[in-house]
């Protein structure tokens, strides 16, 4: 799982304007879902997405924000800009 990010990140970090099709395998964001899935709001999401393979988009990327907040080193979240 861990190769396969870092494998897109820098494929990503390449390329001025990456595609939005270069991403994870579905396998791998379950497999980041379930890492995250918790009884916070938005490890519920993750839980629902990791057990369903499916969620709101919407409701999916703001758990992530969320999530990304105890992520980072600093626990602030990483300008996506």
């Amino acid at each position: 799982m861990a190769a396969e990010v870092s494998d897109v990140l820098m494929r990503r970090g390449e390329l001025q304007h990456p595609p939005i099709s270069l991403a994870v395998s579905d396998a791998v964001a379950l497999g980041i879902a379930g890492l995250f899935r918790s009884d916070s709001d938005s490890g519920r999401v993750m839980q629902r997405f990791y057990r369903s393979g499916t969620a709101d988009s919407d409701e999916l990327i703001e758990a992530a924000r969320v999530e990304q907040v105890f992520a980072s080193p600093r626990g602030t979240p990483r300008s996506t800009a």
